[in-house]
Parts: structure tokens; C-alpha cells; sequence
């Protein structure tokens, strides 16, 4: 390999290093969900196998003739090994002992392979330097079912197999029992199609293609006489055609410095395959969560309705308090004109009216009076704040009625049965009652009281703005100026020049009168607009408290199980897109290994 391709193979073996991190962390964390469940222990098994691959990580890798009854394998090994090594004849079926072939020069205990359930055959041929030949049994010979039949050996020996030559003919390669081993091994094996007599049978690869699944389609298939093959090794002659194509493209595929890259994709295959059949439990389970997930949101968006309703119940229940709060807050920015004096008074009478007792008390049973009317007042204002406080406590709370909350839990069960959960929500929820929510409680409280806080403090900048403020200032303001203008022109003008009386009390007392009536057709404008807003605000903080995630639903333990069960299928398609995009990008770097040239004649 060039310092391009190397540097390209390094970076391919660390995306499946940090895959498997991947693949590791999602199967080591626990779910409620059974079809997850199960799919994590599935891909936890898998990834357990993955220490064994790697002791062998270097070793020879193991390539398995694999076919029917009698369709040449044997043949097919000893042709690409130019020698009779392994038994084949016309007696079917004719591999009964699996045959592994090797160089002379290879350790095959570091292949980790069970040599005890095969025949070992040594030979010095230069084809087995980078990799040893496995002469499978054959799956659809009848054994009777019997626990050492070819198809449990072949079972038994696949797993060790890191590349599979599948050879079959014109007349077996439709084998039903053929197709359904390949089916159930095509995952974690590089695969070859060979088709063999070819001096006698037609080709049939186009078809052979149709036969299998979809995506061994484009894998590479030959058309090859095994037979003439060995008869020209014999005879020192270099193979040629479809035969001597095969024999280039393995060599080159299955070098020394190919084993890595084989091996991981392989690797890759396999997890394509366990995260697959985790995605089929998904689907296949899919439907009983989607109806949960439903009722869970249905139910989600009754509490978020119930809790709009009670809070602002709650809230607008107060709206002295607020008025007073929120009026102060107005004040505060407005300073010291003629309509913040007109509220001042408005929102103080009782105050007001106690001090002005207290001045005119001229004994002590008047004195008593008065401060019995201010201790009234005081006590009042204490009873409104208590009450105050404990409606935020029953915000906070935000509790179901019991009716309610038992009927939606009786039907929640149900649809966690049907989606596969196996929950005691009853006992769930009186342990998220006891232990979460006092805690929850405090935390929503301090909450709410920010928000109602935020709340007086925008009604207070809005009614406090200029147009607003100008809108009651202007008139009353002017009405004061006409006031003092036609006492001063009196005073001034009429009686010292021209000796006119002065005005009298039928002047005054309607001037008073038309201003008190202005001062409170003004302040009651001003109090309906501010109680306006503050039924507004009273929503808003309500609908506020309802998005928060703490009181979204009356059930919070199962609303975090799905958002866990949701976060760990799209984790696991992220990682099945990463996966397949790995091995795609480790397959095309295998297959664009250029051939080896042959150096030998071909033989004409």
C-alpha cells in the first residue's frame, strides 16, 4: 500500500474502533422497553465475541469452500492449490471429514480454529502463505438429523471462517437448504460466487444473481473448470480464464496486509446485522409504544390544561394583591405628579381614613377607635398575604383530583402492557409521590414565585409607559391648570383691578366636585386597564408553569421512560448509518486492491 492508501486504512480502523466504543455504550445502558431490551443484550453478546476475534486479529485468515452435495469443492481446492490434496469423488456425500489445508510454515494455533474437528493437510503451495483452505461438509446432505451430521459440523466451523468461496452448479444452485445457510451466515464473511463445470454446464450466473438476496447481488461471481485448471497445474502450465482471474483476485484480496482490513469488515458485517435485527424488534414493537406515546400525550395535554385552569384560578383569585403590587411597581417609575397622587389616595382610603380619624380623635375612646380600624386594616393586609402564599403553595402542587388520576393510571396500564412495559405504574407513582415530590414542590414554588414577580414587573413598565401614562396625566393636569388659571385671573386680575368679588362657593365646590368626579372616572380606568393586563399576565405565568417539565403530566416517571426509549432508538439508527457507512467505505478499499500480475506463460 502506498502512504495515501495507509493513511487512509488507519483512519478507517479508527472509525471502527470508536464504533465499537459506540456500540459498547449503547448496549450497557439499561431500558424498560423489551424489544430495546433485548436488542442490547443481542449487540452486549455480539461485542463479547470481538475479544476472541482480536486474539487472531493477526493470525492466517480462513477461507471455507462452502456448497452442495457434488458441486466441486474439493476440486475447486485442489485446482487453486495445483495439487490432489483433498478427497473428492463420485460418492456422495463425498466431504464427510472437513478438510483444512495449510502452508507448511503456518502456526495454526494462533488461528484459535477447534483442529480437533478436522483433518489437517500441510502442503508448500505459495497461494497458502497468506491463508489456509477449509473443505467444508456439505448442507444438504441427509444425516438423519443426527448431532455429528455434515450440517452441524458445517454450523459448527462457519463462525471460524473469515471468507466463504460459495460454489454450487448449474443443477444446485437453487438448493433451498444451500440458500438458507448462506442466509444465516452472509453477516461477518466475505463471500465468493464460483460457479464450477463449466466445461459441461451452462452459465447461470444471471440467474444464480435473481436467487439471492438483494444485497449479495453485486458480489463477484466465476465461471470455471477446476478440472482443467488442475490438469494444467500438473503440468506447469498457467491457468487462464475465468479460473485464473479467481486465483489473482484472491491473492490479492486475501494477502498478508489485507487481514485487517477483512477482518474488520467483517467485523462491520456483523454489526450491521445485530443493530438490523435490533431495528426489526423495534418495529416490530413499534405500534404499542405509538399508542402509548399517544395516550401519554393526551393525558400530557389534560394536565397541561387542568394546571392552566387551576393557576389561573389561583392567581386571578388575588388580584387585590396584585393590583397593589403591581401598582407600586407603576409608581415607582411614575414619581410625583397629579393622577400618582389621585392613586396614591385611591389605593390608600383605608390608610387614609385611619390617619384622619387618628387627627381628629379628641378622647380616648376615639383614640381607641382609630387604632382598632388600623389594627383591622393591618391584620387584613396579613390574612390577604397569608392567603397569597398559600395559593402558591396549591399552584406548586398542581395535584390531579384522585378520581382522575386513578382512572387515567387504570388506563395508562393497559396501554403499557400492550406496548410491552412490565411497570407497576401504581407503585411508580407513590414512590415518585414520596420521594420526588416535596423536592419538586420547593423547586416549582421558587419558580412560580419569579414568575409572578417578572410578571407584576411587566405590568408595572407597561403601565408606567408614556403613552399611557400621558393618556391620564393630560387631562387631569389640565383640569388642575384651569383651576389655578381662573382662581389666579380671580384673585389677580378681577378683584384688585377691575374690584369684581371674589369667587364664592358656588364655584368651588363644583370645581371640586368635577375634579374629584375626573380623579376617579380616571383612576377607574386606569385600575380597569391595569386589572386587564394583569388577568393577561395571570395566563401567561400559568402557561408558563404548565410547559415546565416538572408539571407536564400527571405520570412524569413514564413521559423520562419514553424520552430514554426515544433517545435510544434514534442513537442506535445513528450508529447503524456510522456502521454501514464504515463498511461501505472499508469494502471499497479491499475490492480496489489491484491484482497481482502473473509472471507465468499462459499456456495456449
Amino acid at each position: 500500500m502506498n502512504p495515501a492508501q495507509e493513511l487512509a486504512h488507519a483512519e478507517l480502523i479508527t472509525d471502527v474502533e470508536s464504533l465499537l466504543a459506540g456500540c459498547h455504550r449503547w448496549a450497557s445502558a439499561d431500558s424498560d422497553w423489551p424489544p430495546l431490551a433485548k436488542g442490547k443484550r443481542l449487540l452486549a453478546q455480539m461485542l463479547t465475541q470481538v475479544t476472541t476475534l482480536r486474539a487472531r486479529w493477526e493470525s492466517p485468515l480462513v477461507v471455507a469452500t462452502f456448497g452442495g452435495t457434488g458441486v466441486g469443492k474439493s476440486s475447486l481446492v485442489n485446482a487453486l492449490l495445483g495439487e490432489e490434496l483433498a478427497l473428492s469423488g463420485k460418492e456422495r456425500p463425498t466431504t464427510r471429514q472437513p478438510t483444512l489445508l495449510a502452508h507448511t510454515s503456518t502456526e495454526l494455533e494462533s488461528t484459535g480454529f477447534p483442529l480437533e474437528s478436522v483433518r489437517v493437510v500441510r502442503s508448500a503451495a505459495d497461494v497458502l502463505r497468506d491463508f489456509v483452505l477449509l473443505d467444508c461438509p456439505d448442507p444438504d446432505s441427509d444425516d438423519g438429523g443426527r448431532s455429528d451430521s455434515n450440517l452441524e459440523r458445517l454450523r459448527t466451523l462457519l463462525p471460524w471462517c473469515d471468507v466463504l468461496l460459495y460454489v454450487s452448479t448449474q443443477q444446485k444452485y437453487r438448493s433451498a437448504r444451500v440458500v438458507k445457510e448462506i442466509e444465516g451466515i452472509r453477516a461477518g464473511c466475505q463471500l465468493f460466487f464460483i460457479q464450477t463445470h463449466a466445461d459441461r454446464d451452462s452459465d447461470i450466473r444471471d440467474d444464480w444473481r435473481l436467487q439471492l438476496p438483494t444485497e449479495l447481488q453485486s458480489e463477484p461471481m466465476f465461471l470455471v473448470d477446476t478440472q482443467q485448471a488442475l490438469d494444467d497445474s500438473r503440468r506447469g502450465f498457467a491457468v487462464k480464464g475465468e479460473f485464473r482471474r479467481l486465483k489473482e483476485l484472491l491473492e490479492a484480496r486475501l494477502a498478508h496486509g489485507q487481514r485487517l482490513r477483512i477482518r474488520n469488515s467483517n467485523l462491520l458485517d456483523k454489526l450491521v446485522s445485530v443493530t438490523g435485527r435490533c431495528h426489526e424488534l423495534i418495529l416490530a414493537g413499534s405500534s404499542g409504544l405509538e399508542l402509548l406515546k399517544g395516550q401519554v400525550a393526551s393525558q400530557q395535554q389534560a394536565a397541561l390544561d387542568l394546571v392552566i385552569k387551576q393557576a389561573t384560578s389561583e392567581l386571578t383569585g388575588h388580584r387585590r394583591l396584585w393590583e397593589q403590587r403591581s401598582l407600586a411597581a407603576t409608581l415607582d417609575r411614575w414619581g410625583l405628579t397629579p393622577f400618582s397622587i389621585a392613586l396614591r389616595a385611591y389605593f390608600s382610603q383605608a390608610t387614609l381614613f385611619a390617619s384622619w380619624v387618628l387627627w381628629r380623635a379628641r378622647n380616648p375612646v376615639q383614640l381607641a377607635v382609630a387604632g382598632a380600624v388600623q389594627g383591622a386594616n393591618w391584620l387584613g393586609q396579613r390574612a390577604q398575604s397569608r392567603q397569597e402564599e398559600d395559593s402558591m403553595g396549591r399552584i406548586a402542587l398542581l395535584a390531579p383530583p384522585r378520581a382522575a388520576w386513578e382512572r387515567d393510571r387504570l388506563i395508562l396500564n393497559s396501554f403499557l402492557r400492550e406496548a410491552g412495559f412490565q411497570l407497576d405504574l401504581n407503585q411508580l407513582s407513590e414512590r415518585f409521590r414520596a420521594e420526588t415530590v416535596p423536592a419538586l414542590e420547593q423547586n416549582v414554588l421558587q419558580e412560580l414565585e419569579q414568575l409572578v414577580d417578572r410578571a407584576i414587573e411587566r405590568v408595572g413598565e407597561r403601565q408606567s409607559g408614556f403613552v399611557t401614562r400621558w393618556m391620564y396625566e393630560i387631562p387631569l393636569t389640565a383640569y388642575l391648570l384651569f383651576i389655578g388659571w381662573r382662581v389666579g385671573q380671580n384673585f389677580f386680575v378681577d378683584t384688585l383691578i377691575y374690584g369684581e368679588p371674589f369667587l364664592s362657593t358656588s364655584f368651588y365646590i363644583p370645581a371640586v366636585g368635577f375634579l374629584i368626579a375626573l380623579a376617579v372616572l380616571l383612576v377607574a380606568a386606569f385600575t380597569r386597564q391595569l386589572r386587564r393586563r394583569i388577568s393577561h399576565e395571570a395566563l401567561v405565568v400559568a402557561s408558563q408553569l404548565a410547559q415546565m417539565k416538572a408539571v407536564t403530566g400527571w405520570f412524569p416517571q413514564i413521559e423520562a421512560m419514553l424520552q430514554s426509549v426515544e433517545e435510544d432508538i434514534v442513537s442506535l439508527q445513528q450508529l447503524r448509518r456510522q456502521i454501514e457507512d464504515a463498511r461501505h467505505a472499508l469494502r471499497h478499499a479491499v475490492s480496489d486492491q489491484p491484482m497481482r500480475a502473473t509472471v507465468a506463460p499462459e499456456h495456449a
